[in-house]
């Protein structure tokens, strides 16, 4: 019943610009967090000790050169 009270909130939060003239946004502030929050959690899931190599699109990495 008070959508107009929202939007008015958050349009105030999200029109707002830094000093670079840029608009607030979740993504440009949250992202390398996040990635770095879901590597921690699944990194065991990556390398593994049974883990050799990596597919990519440009062919195989092996895991020795990946790590170093």
């Amino acid at each position: 019943m008070q959508s107009s009270v929202l939007q008015k909130g958050l349009n105030s939060i999200f029109n707002k610009t830094d000093d670079f003239g840029l608009r607030h946004s979740w993504e440009i502030d949250y992202t390398s967090e996040y990635v770095a929050f879901f590597l921690s959690h699944h990194i065991f899931d990556i390398v593994g000790p049974v883990d050799i190599a990596m597919f990519t699109g440009k062919g195989i990495i092996w895991m020795d050169d990946f790590l170093s």
